[in-house]
């Protein structure tokens, strides 16, 4: 039932003052009367705003809303604090004006197209609720507030003239608020058709006069303090698992890291954390940040829903300065979400750090996803590349050739030799062992050994080595891209669609120019719909070798939607396929690996190779946090970046240390120089005999360390001195790291500089 705010307040509020006046101590937060008692302040707080009335409660959270507005407010019952759905301080906001003003007080965001637009020279049009749908302003839409019988809270935002009705839906557990948009029964009418939906802007924003930071899940994580002062060359507006493949720009000149991890946070000192997770939508969803600076008043981190795809196409006529003409195209149907929800978890005391937010997200993966604890001890992590499949010529007649990198041979050589300068442990993941090499011409409806690494019998012996001497190996296969028709699979008919509905063509970019690089031969997607059916074959024979662990690459970092226009699927539903296929091989396979590592396959995987090591470095960024390990050091394995291929070998050690990650390195028996102007181009250096020496010092390194923690999570991480960085393990091991160039003193232990230092647990 509806709780006005009452008299209650006032008796709370009474005795708080009465209390201070004859000087007796206030209950501790911890007590039941202390949780009284700031449940009381906060409620004091909200009548002085006026308007907010409570329509939800659970163990340790209140929900009020405005129902003339929809602005809300959510209480932590532990300690009083109060996360606004909106700020509260517009009087003081002299920053923001015309749209962003009015964006701070909605609770949607809505950017749209007008039908008549579509196909033609035309931009899409951005509104939001508060200047649409809020009746006290002489707006021609409303907003209605009602209890379901689910003891929920609904809030349907009519957009008046747009024609536009977007249903939101509010509910509480124990824990966690949860925030919907009612997909399923959004009403765009007849004249507009909705692009991106930016779901509560500003819930949790803070502004100048707070100090804190928000957590952004870029790369391995990154920290952007409040009111950095920082004007951005581009505002983050980021889609969760990297963009769309089958929706790629014609050029590329950057190289950024991707989001794995739909989850994003606020922390505001004094008051604790506020974390999100996108539980349902990820795949159509982006992250968006703003820090405080004279261009943006407050400082918010939200998500929004890419409700629909549009894009730019070349018409015949030039009308711009560059000979083209713009035209705006939209995909048909929504972008294939059955609803969009976003969990957030209040936090407080020790809890309101990402590292908090880490624990909170990995719970999450537990009790939710059925995360379970796979490591192994620390290892030395190397891909491995087999044969790689080039053009040749003879006689003016091409054909295509194994070009040798590894030989099975050649894998059982480098291993014994690492086993016997004492590499302990090591893991494989053999690429290009089979089909047609590391890069599908074909794709895979078989297992078997190629003649050119060595044929039947050296696979065999190379297979009975690894048993042995108990190596972890994965040997990869690519379910995602092929190159050409074969037999029963055909680019029209089994790869994905672009929104024009052409074959979805993947392309090598140069590093020079960012143009596609023609002179290396595109691939395919496959649809996701097709994965289970068409790889059937491949793990009938895959399983009669003995094989038990697999490598299935870019099934981790990989996702695209199918933009077809009869049974056509986004990336929302891909998420679905793509999990349904992984879980089908989980069943088939003891291990499995993947690269890069999205969260929809973590919990069916055991090793993660090529974790992210760093954010994208964008200048909002003020440090990069390893959130991606927190959430899955003591779970599931995962390596560091290439170490041969970095500029800087000592820093990627001292992250792997940092980290608890594994040491990676790319491997090969023969020279790469081979490699240029190939898709492996970037392989310099990767002849084992280059790197050997370096890896096995680097290794003991690690290990020294590793051995200690491999398999305990980490309880906290903290930016301690000048590029210095602390982990705590959950046996109490602290670990140290020092990237500066001048020794560091913290908690009284010194760390050289660029070095580390280990305290143990009882130390």
């Amino acid at each position: 039932m509806t709780k006005k705010l009452s008299r209650v307040v006032r008796y709370f509020a009474l005795l708080l003052t009465a209390s201070m006046l004859i000087g007796v101590a206030l209950p501790q937060k911890n007590n039941v009367s202390a949780t009284a008692e700031m449940v009381a302040i906060a409620e004091q707080e909200l009548e002085a705003v006026g308007g907010y009335q409570q329509l939800m409660e659970s163990d340790s959270l209140l929900f009020y809303i405005e129902t003339d507005s929809g602005k809300f407010a959510l209480v932590n019952k532990n300690t009083g604090a109060i996360w606004y759905s909106n700020p509260t301080d517009l009087r003081e906001n002299t920053i923001d004006r015309g749209l962003t003003k009015t964006n701070v007080q909605s609770q949607l965001v809505l950017e749209y197209v007008n039908v008549l637009d579509i196909n033609k020279d035309a931009y899409s049009s951005i509104t939001n609720s508060f200047a649409m749908c809020n009746t006290n302003y002489g707006n021609t839409g409303s907003i209605k507030v009602s209890e379901r019988e689910d003891g929920t809270v609904k809030v349907l935002y009519d957009f008046g003239t747009l024609g536009i009705v977007v249903p939101v839906i509010y509910s509480i557990e124990s824990d966690y608020f949860e925030a919907k948009i009612d997909t399923v029964n959004i009403d765009e009418g007849d004249e507009n058709r909705i692009v991106n939906l930016t779901f509560l802007p500003y819930f949790g924003a803070a502004g100048p006069k707070e100090n804190g930071y928000l957590f952004v899940p870029d790369g391995c994580g990154a920290v952007a303090e409040f009111n950095s002062g920082i004007i951005p060359y581009t505002n983050y507006n980021k889609m969760i698992y990297g963009d769309d493949n089958a929706n790629l720009a014609e050029t590329s000149t950057t190289k950024e890291e991707n989001i794995l991890f739909p989850v994003f946070g606020t922390v505001v000192e004094g008051k604790g954390a506020m974390f999100g997770i996108v539980t349902k939508g990820d795949g159509s969803s982006k992250i968006i940040v703003n820090t405080g600076s004279s261009k943006t008043y407050y400082n918010s981190i939200c998500t929004q829903l890419a409700y629909r795809i549009c894009a730019e196409g070349k018409g015949l006529y030039a009308s711009q300065a560059n000979g083209q003409k713009r035209i705006l195209t939209l995909t048909d149907a929504p972008y294939g979400v059955d609803g969009y929800t976003v969990r957030y978890y209040l936090l407080d005391g020790e809890k309101a750090s990402y590292s908090g937010m880490a624990e909170t997200y990995r719970n999450y993966l537990v009790k939710e996803k059925g995360l379970k604890k796979n490591a192994s001890k620390p290892s030395l992590a190397l891909e491995i590349y087999g044969a790689l499949e080039t053009k040749e010529n003879i006689l003016g007649v091409t054909y295509q050739k194994d070009q040798k990198l590894t030989s099975y041979s050649d894998v059982k050589s480098i291993l014994s030799t690492l086993k016997k300068s004492g590499v302990g442990d090591i893991a494989v993941q053999y690429i290009g062992w089979t089909n047609n090499g590391v890069y599908n011409r074909k794709y895979p409806t078989s297992a078997s050994a190629l003649s050119a690494l060595g044929g039947k019998s050296d696979f065999k012996d190379m297979k009975s080595y690894l048993d042995k001497q108990g190596i972890e190996y994965y040997m990869a296969a690519d379910f995602v891209t092929f190159n050409k028709n074969s037999l029963g699979i055909t680019a029209n008919k089994n790869s994905a669609k672009t929104t024009n509905g052409d074959n979805a063509e993947i392309y090598e970019y140069s590093v020079v120019t960012g143009e596609q690089n023609l002179d290396i031969p595109s691939w395919y997607l496959m649809r996701p719909q097709d994965l289970i059916a068409k790889s059937q074959k491949f793990f009938k024979s895959f399983e009669k070798l003995g094989l038990d662990s697999i490598g299935l690459t870019n099934i981790g970092n990989t996702l695209y939607s199918d933009f077809s226009n009869d049974g056509g699927i986004f990336r929302s539903k891909s998420i679905e396929y793509f999990e349904e296929f992984v879980k089908s091989v989980d069943g088939k396979v003891k291990n499995i690996s993947v690269n890069g590592g999205n969260s929809y396959v973590i919990p069916y995987v055991s090793r993660v190779y090529d974790a992210p090591m760093t954010s994208s470095q964008y200048d909002i960024f003020t440090y990069d946090v390893p959130f991606y390990q927190m959430v899955l050091h003591g779970y599931v394995n995962y390596t560091t970046c290439p170490v041969v291929q970095s500029i800087d070998k000592q820093t990627v050690l001292l992250k792997s240390i940092e980290t608890g990650a594994d040491l990676l390195y790319t491997c090969t028996g023969n020279n790469s120089y081979n490699l240029r102007e190939t898709r492996l181009s970037s392989l310099y250096s990767s002849k084992f005999s280059v790197w050997k020496e370096s890896a096995i010092e680097f290794y003991e390194k690690n290990n020294s360390v590793n051995s200690k923690i491999w398999n305990q999570e980490i309880v906290d991480h903290k930016y301690v001195a000048e590029d210095c960085f602390k982990t705590v393990y959950a046996n109490g091991v602290t670990v140290y790291v020092n990237y500066s160039e001048n020794n560091q003193t913290v908690d009284g232990v010194t760390v050289k500089a660029e070095n580390y230092f280990v305290k143990e647990a009882n130390a």
